[in-house]
């Protein structure tokens, strides 16, 4: 098998009979750039995945558990509970979250105001790698309760850190379900956050869970808890065993139900993008076929005097064949590098235009991610594409007769 592949490769390169000529070298360049394109659109909607993910978990944890928790007792025993059922719990936080109306300078806008227990919160949420301007500070300053926001309230109202704004929140008044009252809060800004997501950027503010339960009138009650766990990637299958260890009464999202339809829209999208764009492959391999049939006619002699070595037609098929699959390797490494290349390029083009919209596509910007099992399945595919496309001129050349390509000599 080693002396049929080194003649394939012999016979490929030949410097007596150029086989790949400028049509053929289009051809393999048609091939590198269908593959760089694959390995691009992988590495941008597995990017696009990923960075959803890390925004959606840095800020509200890998699964949120909804239960009013009305005392510290509660809280522990619940959390004792999950851990008999889930041990790679890394931590839990008690968290409040209230609707609000931030004022400042003229202006106001609806925002969500998320309180977390300040201890844990380092090791539930994400925000320290995300931070921007400031520090991740809880505590009071001049008697107002520091919290951290969102980039994108810190340009809407032109906040810098150690600025003072307020948050106007509803406040439930009596029995009557219909009787409110507005309460006022005053806050300080201690860091400003990059929370990846452009809704969160927009309206998120993170402050210290007894700050919230102050501004809330709720005493020292808790909407639930937000949990981390050891592997992220296990946050779905965590949160159908918490389902069903801990009832009906209890609700449980985690990551990937918070933003179940994007999530699954990308799914579908991979898949069909990847046979979209594997469009190009066929085509550049249907052009390294006709190359390679147009090189076993111009082999009519080499063959025959192989055959008359004692070659099989087997082994015909096998050295064409192997001829594919070396263009075929070729197409992936080369495209493997430029899709690099592109991909580089396109990080690049989001440094610096800004080339996504983030009301548009939830993200303002996208780490993209080359997966090895994307990459394993692009040169997979486009290797069988290559040795099927090849398989035609290989069964033409091993039904050569002796004769015939002697007398074509």
């Amino acid at each position: 098998m080693r002396s049929l592949a080194w003649l394939a490769w012999k016979l490929l390169w030949s410097k007596t009979q150029k086989s790949l000529q400028f049509s053929g070298a289009l051809a393999l360049f048609g091939l590198i750039l269908g593959v760089a394109c694959l390995v691009v659109s992988m590495a941008v909607l597995s990017g696009f995945e990923t960075t959803l993910r890390d925004a959606v978990a840095d800020v509200t944890g890998h699964i949120q558990i909804v239960k009013t928790l009305g005392s510290e007792q509660e809280k522990k025993d619940l959390i004792a509970e999950i851990r008999r059922t889930e041990d790679s719990l890394v931590e839990a936080s008690a968290f409040s979250y209230i609707e609000g109306v931030l004022a400042h300078q003229g202006k106001i806008k609806g925002i969500a105001l998320q309180g977390v227990e300040t201890p844990q919160v380092h090791r539930v949420l994400g925000i320290d790698q995300r931070l921007l301007e400031g520090k991740i500070d809880f505590s009071e300053k001049e008697g107002d309760p520091q919290v951290v926001i969102g980039k994108g309230i810190a340009q809407n109202f032109n906040l810098k850190v150690g600025d003072r704004f307020r948050i106007v929140v509803p406040v439930y008044q009596g029995i009557d379900p219909s009787a409110f009252s507005r309460k006022i809060g005053y806050f300080r800004v201690a860091g400003i956050l990059d929370l990846g997501k452009f809704e969160y950027n927009e309206r998120f503010v993170i402050s210290s869970l007894s700050a919230t339960q102050a501004l809330a009138n709720i005493g020292e009650r808790s909407m639930g808890l937000l949990l981390k766990f050891k592997q992220i990637e296990n946050a779905p299958e965590y949160s159908k065993n918490l389902k069903v260890a801990l009832g009906p009464g209890y609700k449980i999202r985690d990551w990937f139900d918070m933003n179940e339809t994007l999530f699954r829209a990308v799914k579908i999208e991979r898949a069909t993008i990847f046979f979209v764009v594997l469009v190009i492959v066929l085509v550049a391999a249907f052009l390294v076929s006709i190359q390679l049939y147009i090189h076993v006619v111009k082999r009519y002699s080499t063959i025959s005097l192989l055959k008359s070595l004692g070659l099989k037609k087997t082994q015909v098929i096998q050295i064409f064949s192997y001829q594919g699959l070396i263009m075929g390797f070729i197409g992936v490494v080369g495209g493997f590098f430029l899709g690099l290349l592109f991909c580089y390029g396109f990080e690049l083009l989001q440094a610096t235009l800004g080339v996504l919209p983030g009301s548009v596509y939830k993200l303002d910007q996208i780490d993209l991610n080359v997966r090895f099992i994307d990459v394993f399945q692009i040169a997979v595919a486009t290797l069988v594409v290559c040795f099927g496309a090849t398989l035609a001129p290989a069964i033409r050349g091993s039904q050569l007769s002796i004769v015939e390509g002697l007398k074509n000599e």
